[in-house]
């Protein structure tokens, strides 16, 4: 049984109605993403609300989460209204492709740990389906809704598994998104990659590739890099 509630060095997260828990690909991407300069942030996807509060701790942005779900939207709501952060952070019951339909506003950035099954193998609970398999939120409809309403130098950022990474980037291709910025995810040296984390834009420029190992291969331990990266979150760290 997951945790009733994750405890973070600035916010608390509670988690028992919400479909998907707290998790590392979420702590990793909300570390990693900079949104240095961003004056609104867009959270596809909310879930508890986790990526939103990281935005905020991070920036001084408005940030809007969208979620479909709504015993999650009512999750996130209750950790948002717990933050420090809850005036900037507004929660919108839409679908993503609902909500990219509107254009009066633009964003700086998006982030998004999206659902990323194909469908193949599909739990009793409907809940955690909608959060986890892809026909909620297919990628095609991902980039078309980007294209609408992300700002002309807006960013994406997204965690993927690793061996979907050229079905990810080759349909950020047809809507004239590009990888600037990559990931790759290891276990620790000695494993494959099994997450990678993208940092798309509308700019076609080189790739910029770089590995980070969660855990060192002889200790076991957390590796420093990791460390580094979310010890402005984690409270073991």
């Amino acid at each position: 049984m997951s945790n009733k509630y994750f405890r973070f060095k600035q916010f608390i997260v509670y988690q028992e109605k919400a479909a998907m828990k707290v998790g590392i690909d979420s702590v990793l991407l909300g570390a990693w993403a900079d949104f240095d300069n961003a004056k609104r942030i867009l959270d596809i996807g909310t879930g508890t609300g986790l990526l939103s509060l990281m935005a905020a701790q991070k920036s001084l942005a408005q940030i809007t989460a969208i979620e479909i779900d709504e015993d999650s939207i009512k999750q996130a709501q209750e950790n948002i209204n717990l933050s420090i952060w809850s005036e900037r952070i507004k929660i919108v019951n839409s679908s993503f492709q609902d909500f990219a339909k509107q254009k009066d506003l633009k964003y700086d950035c998006a982030i998004c740990n999206p659902p990323y099954f194909n469908g193949t193998y599909q739990s009793p609970n409907q809940q955690r389906n909608k959060a986890r398999h892809n026909n909620t939120l297919p990628l095609p409809d991902l980039f078309a809704g980007l294209n609408r309403i992300l700002a002309p130098n807006g960013k994406l950022y997204i965690i993927y598994p690793y061996f979907q990474k050229d079905d990810l980037i080759s349909e950020a291709y047809k809507y004239n998104f590009y990888p600037n910025k990559i990931l790759e995810i290891k276990p620790h040296k000695n494993k494959p990659a099994k997450r990678i984390a993208i940092c798309f834009s509308q700019k076609n420029i080189p790739s910029n590739i770089t590995q980070l190992f969660i855990k060192d291969a002889i200790t076991m331990q957390y590796s420093k890099e990791y460390i580094n990266l979310t010890k402005s979150f984690y409270l073991d760290f």
